[in-house]
């Protein structure tokens, strides 16, 4: 429906209740009609009972969506708070809502009303209460969560706060801490805050749980990397219960919630290879597809074993690699065993026709490899022995029963 036609609509629907007030709102008088309340916005009806109580409506008849949530609780906010109104109801009146969108209004105090209920009984408000609205948001509030659910984006901060709307700093901080103790954020950080969706629950609110937003206001510079980034692009569909962080800095492992944070420190000629991707509208760094390949071959612990690692390779070929990204990104690792290790697994699953032929890429690795180097484990000496026979080709030690790599992997 055009925005014509539901202005039109809207103004049947107002028409037809204000020529008729005096039957569905008995004992009930019109004060005014599309009225401007407190400079900012307008009701469709003001309206006054015996004991002078405002009634305001406002007609959607467009329906009623979740995203109208947000709108409609603004509104309610600034009533609530105008001195001149000592008691109040807000009421929609539309054609159609979902229950869910009807019941966290209804939480909120504000009541709903379906065009199909007006009636012309001498009980038509009897259902109508005079609700207390919890955790009432002051107008400095509604505006500021207003802009947050705007911004899609459910990450907050003291600074951007401050700068969007030119408070200080000091003022900023305590308009956050107040909004968090109404439970419309959750703190991840000192300054850090994580908005709370209205339709996320009420009155026991729930906190949306999304690790790489939460994760990305923990340190900086950082990116996602070994299972972390492997989940991400798709690579594995096992779960691991710690979200992995690299960045240059020694930092102790963080939990928030229930999410565990694991800090790899990489030195600086490791730090590469990463680019911004977003995660629920919000900005997030991982690992590019070539890079979080070559992280998860250098440390396979943090990637589930080599069964896991051969899995993510595979994937990772089959939806598409920049080969000539992985070759210099591997040959930039300065690490003659992760091009060891690529070039085996690559050679071993290209032999068992598990993925397409990759002799241009496999032969830039053989030589990236200097004549003299020395051999390299398959896996870790940590979680393996240091036995096993050597693949002069790649100059690996197998020091992992071979006949168990592809263990993870669905052949097609």
């Amino acid at each position: 429906m055009g925005v014509v036609c539901l202005i039109v609509q809207e103004l049947a629907v107002e028409n037809w209740i204000v020529n008729n007030y005096a039957k569905i709102f008995p004992n009930i008088v019109l004060v005014k009609r599309n009225e401007i309340i407190a400079d900012r916005f307008e009701v469709d009806l003001h309206l006054k009972d015996k004991q002078g109580s405002d009634i305001f409506i406002k007609i959607k008849a467009g329906g009623l969506k979740p995203r109208d949530i947000g709108t409609l609780l603004n509104y309610y906010s600034i009533l609530s708070n105008l001195e001149e109104i000592q008691q109040m109801q807000f009421i929609v009146i539309t054609p159609k809502i979902n229950k869910e969108t009807k019941n966290i209004l209804n939480n909120f105090g504000i009541q709903v009303k379906l065009l199909s209920d007006l009636s012309f009984d001498d009980n038509r408000l009897s259902d109508f209460q005079f609700l207390e609205l919890k955790n009432v948001l002051t107008p400095v509030e509604s505006e500021v969560l207003s802009y947050i659910n705007e911004k899609k984006c459910n990450l907050i901060d003291i600074d951007e706060l401050s700068n969007k709307f030119k408070y200080d700093r000091k003022y900023a901080s305590k308009l956050l801490e107040r909004l968090e103790k109404k439970e419309y954020l959750d703190r991840i950080k000192r300054g850090k805050f994580l908005y709370i969706p209205l339709d996320y629950g009420y009155e026991n609110r729930y906190t949306p749980m999304n690790s790489l937003i939460v994760g990305s206001v923990l340190t900086e510079p950082y990116y996602y990397g070994y299972q972390t980034a492997n989940r991400f692009y798709g690579y594995t569909t096992q779960f691991s219960p710690i979200t992995y962080i690299c960045t240059t800095k020694s930092i102790r492992p963080f939990k928030w919630k229930s999410i565990n944070y694991k800090f790899v420190n990489l030195v600086e000629e490791k730090f590469f290879g990463f680019i911004q991707k977003k995660s629920d509208n919000c900005k997030i760094y991982v690992a590019e597809p070539e890079k979080a390949v070559l992280d998860s071959i250098d440390k396979p612990g943090y990637c589930g074993g080599l069964p896991q690692i051969v899995m993510v390779i595979t994937n990772a070929f089959r939806k598409g690699l920049d080969l000539d990204k992985l070759a210099n990104y591997a040959n930039k690792f300065d690490s003659i065993t992760i091009i060891q290790r690529l070039g085996y697994i690559t050679d071993f699953l290209q032999e068992k026709k598990v993925i397409d032929d990759q002799n241009e890429l496999l032969q830039t690795l053989q030589d990236l490899i200097p004549k003299n180097a020395s051999n390299s484990y398959l896996g870790s000496v940590k979680r393996h022995n240091r036995n096993g026979l050597v693949n002069e080709k790649w100059r690996i030690i197998e020091n992992f029963n071979v006949d168990n790599l592809l263990d993870e992997i669905e052949v097609r």
